[in-house]
């Protein structure tokens, strides 16, 4: 049976939604037109983010009002329908004011920023409560994958750390590259360079909501924070002979990465799925879980 969503999940997406506009606001902006410095952006994200998430529950309640009317609109409906609205606000904003035509592009990208993430999630199947959640391990049967869920709170409690370690980690380094000068590096250096903390963040963030098999799991955590440790050490040591904060920052986020994953998968490994009903069966190889033996 269908569960029916309620007017608190659709304003929980909305704010979920609002807030997540309001961040790629002070992203595109950034990138745009600069910054002056990179506390001041975090300042000005927060703020936005607030004033998003206000925003994405109006948008929200609206959405619902229409849902409980009777009237339910695809996500694709709900995105083209704020999109033209707030297009319309920004060519009625043109002719009202004079003047402003060379702030109308900052202007829609403004409206836009902050009405379609909430049209979006509004009505979908996002749950912003999966945040909180344990999320779901696969474990190989006999040609098929069955996917877990615990609700033991040392399994919950041991995958919230690093969840949102990742995942603020992610949107705060996504502001440090907005607002940061190019200099003279090559387009290569500054994708490498911008590319793989956003890489290590995404999978590690990733992996907390669904994750392989036990085996697998413990491979990538080992081999993809071996480079952590490293780089960790080497921060460390710059530190020591140059007392740079930057450098001792950087080596405690990887240490705090380090700790994260080691709680992670001590919580992912101790999880005792025999004992568990499974979510759902996936087609064999629809998740690689390096382990043929059903836990």
């Amino acid at each position: 049976m269908k569960i029916q969503p309620t007017v608190g999940s659709f304003l929980a997406q909305g704010l979920a939604g609002g807030a997540l506009g309001g961040f790629i606001f002070v992203f595109l902006s950034t990138l745009r037109e600069g910054s002056s410095g990179f506390a001041a952006t975090v300042y000005s994200t927060f703020f936005c983010m607030v004033v998003g998430s206000i925003i994405g529950v109006i948008e929200a309640a609206c959405t619902w009002g229409l849902y409980n009317s009777g009237i339910q609109l695809r996500a694709a409906t709900r995105v083209s329908v704020v999109s033209v609205v707030a297009t319309l606000l920004v060519v009625l904003a043109g002719f009202q004011f004079k003047g402003v035509e060379s702030a109308l592009s900052y202007l829609l990208m403004m409206t836009l920023s902050f009405a379609v993430p909430p049209a979006l999630l509004a009505g979908s199947n996002f749950r912003p409560s999966e945040l909180l959640t344990f999320g779901t391990i696969a474990v190989r049967g006999v040609g098929f994958d069955e996917l877990f869920e615990s609700k033991s709170g040392w399994a919950i409690a041991g995958t919230l750390p690093l969840r949102f370690l990742s995942l603020v980690t992610a949107g705060l380094w996504l502001l440090y590259i907005a607002q940061a000068p190019k200099g003279n590096a090559s387009s290569i250096e500054i994708a490498i360079v911008s590319g793989l903390p956003l890489l290590y963040t995404g999978i590690s963030a990733l992996l907390t909501f669904r994750s392989p098999g036990k085996l697998l799991l413990l491979l990538l955590g080992i081999g993809g924070n071996i480079p952590v440790v490293i780089a960790g050490l080497i921060c460390f040591s710059l530190y020591t002979s140059f007392h740079s904060t930057t450098r001792l920052l950087l080596s405690e986020i990887c240490l705090a990465f380090v700790f994260s994953w080691t709680i992670f998968l001590m919580a992912r490994l101790s999880v005792d799925t025999s004992k568990l009903m499974p979510l759902s069966i996936l087609p064999d190889k629809a998740l690689p879980t390096g382990s043929e033996e059903v836990v």
